[in-house]
């Protein structure tokens, strides 16, 4: 499971989405929108990219592709301390 830290907040401007922890704030994609959204501390990684993969009807030929991108995103995420496992 996956959980946002304390003070990590998702922004969106306009077509543009952000992740606010103190005063660092990094600019990110839709999808990584999505993924830092599902870390609620119910999500684990098999939830978060089940329900991804559904939402952008990604393909059963591309889906380990999916599985490896959401991998690296969540494990940046945690590198950047902005979501922990739970």
């Amino acid at each position: 499971m996956y959980k946002k830290v304390m003070g990590a907040i998702i922004s969106k401007t306009d077509d543009e989405f952000y992740i606010i922890k103190d005063n660092d704030v990094y600019h990110i994609n839709e999808t990584a929108a999505r993924i830092f959204d599902l870390c609620n501390g119910k999500n684990g990684m098999d939830d978060i990219i089940q329900k991804l993969s559904s939402y952008f009807e990604v393909s059963s030929n591309d889906l380990s592709e999916f599985e490896e991108d959401v991998n690296f995103f969540l494990s940046e995420l945690v590198s950047l301390g902005l979501v922990r496992a739970v």
